[in-house]
């Protein structure tokens, strides 16, 4: 009987520890879940997480770790950034300053219930301390993430939950900040005091290349629609300290809204990082549909070769092969975006059979495009002046096919009316999203034919 019951323990400690939950709960101190981008070059981090206390109301310092003992100051929420409040015992915090004890304030008081009345916050946040040695040169990089809390400044309390702070800086100077949790971060970034022994990841990614870590990531994902659109981070700034002509500088650059997965039909160097940088893409939105959010790539290239960074910005996208089968419709549209019609040509032919229905049978919105060609046409552009003026620039001056005209030559509100008409027509075996809504080329193959062979771009192309 007792060798059975031996045998029960041992096997229900290897069932609990096999089939355990906690595997990759990070708080554990186990394995952590990082994200990784582009074979490993770019890659999540992860922080150490500690707390620190504030007073819910006025709180006694005591000489010593009891209620008998003596009062020797007062902590309060104007105060205890003054100090620092280490949780080192199970029931008192040890007050310090200027790293000498000077007493202990209790954590809580018993009520006549029973219960306990806690008479501090705990306050967790996440840090990281990290560096780069560029030449001569060292530059740190520190950041500082509150999971939950309360801090107080100017005499209010502030909720700080889910806020950062981060700085970039050499032995001189700041050399990039950003966030809302700078209070936060001046009083602890260099506090290791309430140390948790837990790593939580934040949103904080290494740029590494040649096995040498160049650069950092900070980028965050919004829920709602940015998710909804299928991009990786709503909000990226990328941050590269580079020597350039002996001199250093440091490259930051806010891309807002990035695509990752557009680069797996890239051809990328293993020295080579590419970010594809999401833009609207508005093109015939005056004629209906909402706007192209995140539609439009434009690539940030960074290149590490001889112990030199190269930063690439603002480039088109490459149309590659790989694209076009994976995507024609997208594809086509980019490639008249960029102007690029022999891409255009590659795509289109991947789905021109399609589209002999609308030249046979849905042809109501087909006319000629050579009634719409317009020479000497100037493209005008606004930009805000230093003073806030909203001042028109024309560009020079070139010969295109007017596409906004085209459409006012019908007798319609706006292009949902096409799109709607070509639905039926074609008993929706073909989506207009691409093809119609983000170019205003009608999918006649006569039409789309006639635009490719001709010397004219369409208007408007963005």
């Amino acid at each position: 009987m007792k060798k059975l019951i031996l045998l029960l323990l041992i096997l229900t400690f290897f069932i609990n520890n096999i089939f355990s939950t906690e595997t990759n709960d990070i708080s554990n101190n186990n394995e952590i879940l990082l994200k990784e981008f582009q074979s490993g070059k770019i890659k999540q981090t992860y922080g150490e997480v500690y707390s620190y206390y504030v007073p819910r109301n006025k709180v006694t310092i005591r000489e010593n770790k009891s209620l008998n003992s003596s009062k020797i100051g007062q902590l309060d929420t104007h105060n205890y950034l003054d100090y620092d409040i280490v949780d080192e015992f199970k029931d008192w915090l040890t007050i310090y300053l200027k790293d000498k004890i000077i007493g202990y304030s209790k954590k809580y008081i018993k009520l006549d219930n029973g219960d306990k009345k806690y008479l501090f916050d705990e306050c967790d946040y996440i840090k990281i301390n990290n560096n780069i040695t560029i030449n001569d040169f060292q530059v740190q990089f520190d950041y500082i993430k509150v999971k939950n809390g309360i801090i107080h400044k100017n005499g209010k309390s502030h909720n700080m939950r889910g806020k950062y702070y981060y700085e970039v800086y050499d032995d001189n100077d700041t050399l990039l900040s950003k966030g809302n949790a700078q209070t936060v971060f001046k009083n602890f970034i260099n506090n290791n005091n309430n140390n948790r022994f837990k790593k939580e990841v934040v949103d904080i990614y290494t740029l590494n290349l040649n096995n040498k870590h160049i650069g950092w990531m900070v980028a965050t994902l919004k829920e709602g629609y940015d998710k909804y659109y299928g991009i990786d981070f709503s909000s990226t700034t990328v941050i590269v300290p580079r020597i350039i002509n002996n001199i250093f500088d440091l490259y930051s650059e806010y891309l807002g809204g990035i695509k990752f997965n557009l680069t797996d039909y890239f051809n990328i160097n293993e020295n080579e990082l590419y970010f594809t940088k999401m833009s609207t893409a508005y093109g015939m939105m005056s004629w209906g549909y909402s706007q192209g959010q995140y539609y439009k790539p434009k690539i940030v290239k960074i290149i590490y070769e001889n112990d030199k960074i190269l930063i690439q910005e603002n480039l088109d996208m490459e149309i590659t092969d790989n694209f076009i089968h994976s995507n024609p419709t997208y594809a086509y549209a980019l490639s008249y975006i960029i102007n690029d019609k022999n891409s255009m040509r590659k795509s289109y032919n991947e789905f021109k059979n399609k589209l002999e229905i609308v030249s046979s049978k849905c042809n109501k919105y087909y006319k000629d495009l050579n009634e719409f060609i317009e020479t000497e046409f100037r493209e005008s552009i606004y930009e805000y002046d230093d003073n806030g003026n909203l001042n028109e620039e024309l560009l020079s001056p070139k010969n295109v096919i007017h596409l906004k005209k085209y459409w006012k030559s019908f007798d319609i509100d706006n292009l949902d009316e096409v799109v709607d008409y070509l639905d039926e027509c074609t008993e929706n075996s073909i989506g207009f999203y691409h093809l119609l809504y983000r170019t205003g080329l009608y999918p006649d193959p006569r039409l789309i034919e006639y635009y490719l062979n001709s010397p004219y771009e369409g208007y408007p192309r963005d």
